[in-house]
């Protein structure tokens, strides 16, 4: 079981540094806001509307996620950041194939998650933050570079080097990197998403590609976000929920197929 205290207060020290952030960032925030609108606005409308920014989620997820990166490598000496992303040694055209699989399974998560209409808690906030530059840095690039660092370069990378098989390391890291999410509609498929990075990370050794189809996968959400309309859905898209399903269950099981050979063939031979 000791084993498992590092990843387990690797996750919990991810989430608490967002939590400390927050109040750095909101609490100064609100007195301004107070300070600006005089008697115009109550205190609970002041608190409710800064919570609700997209510039403080923003702010508070820029500094979390660089906070973030440097408490993984420094006080918990989980990874070297500098070994963590040496290039992959893998063939071009492979790494293009498997990318081009990987957006398979990840746009096929998607199109289940619309299916499931499980509640989002965080669609407006993230509808408002794809459309600012500061929102945009935060989803895209830190927010993924936070969350790899944390997820495949401390949790798994700790797991797999403490005698963790590659499947118990994905699954563990998988659950945790969904868990994180603490959103109904995202932690299912993130659960899915968290897994096919992980074989990306088992497979190279390397939080390069994890972090690319990471922030390709984020930056196309935002783009997305911001160029369709607010009703858009990609099961409309393909023509209703019995093609989307058909499509999303082949596209999945294309990925994964190609995935596990990926992942655990080459370890046969």
């Amino acid at each position: 079981m000791n084993k498992y205290i590092k990843p387990l207060g690797a996750f919990f020290s991810f989430i608490i540094i967002q939590l400390v952030v927050t109040m750095i960032v909101v609490v100064p925030y609100v007195i301004i806001t107070l300070v600006r609108s005089g008697s115009s606005l109550s205190r609970e409308d002041v608190v409710m509307s800064t919570i609700a920014s997209s510039s403080a989620i923003s702010i508070t997820l820029i500094i979390s996620s660089i906070i973030t990166v440097f408490f993984m490598q420094w006080p918990m000496k989980m990874l070297k950041l500098k070994e963590s992303f040496k290039a992959p040694d893998m063939p071009i055209g492979k790494i293009v194939f498997l990318l081009v699989a990987s957006f398979i399974g990840i746009y096929s998560t998607d199109i289940l998650s619309e299916i499931a209409d499980l509640p989002n808690l965080i669609e407006a906030e993230l509808g408002n933050m794809s459309s600012t530059v500061l929102g945009v840095l935060a989803i895209a690039i830190l927010g993924p570079l936070a969350e790899e660092v944390t997820f495949r370069g401390a949790i798994h990378n700790h797991l797999h080097k403490s005698g963790d098989g590659p499947l118990k390391a994905i699954l563990i890291t998988s659950i945790l990197f969904g868990l994180m999410h603490m959103n109904p509609a995202q932690i299912p498929f993130a659960m899915i998403v968290g897994a096919i990075l992980g074989v990306f990370y088992y497979k190279t050794n390397s939080l390069v590609l994890p972090c690319v189809i990471h922030m390709i996968n984020n930056g196309m959400s935002c783009l997305l976000m911001n160029v369709c309309p607010e009703d858009f859905s990609l099961v409309n898209a393909l023509g209703g929920t019995a093609i989307s399903l058909c499509v999303a269950v082949i596209g999945f099981a294309f990925c994964g197929y190609t995935l596990y050979k990926f992942a655990i063939e080459p370890n046969k031979e």
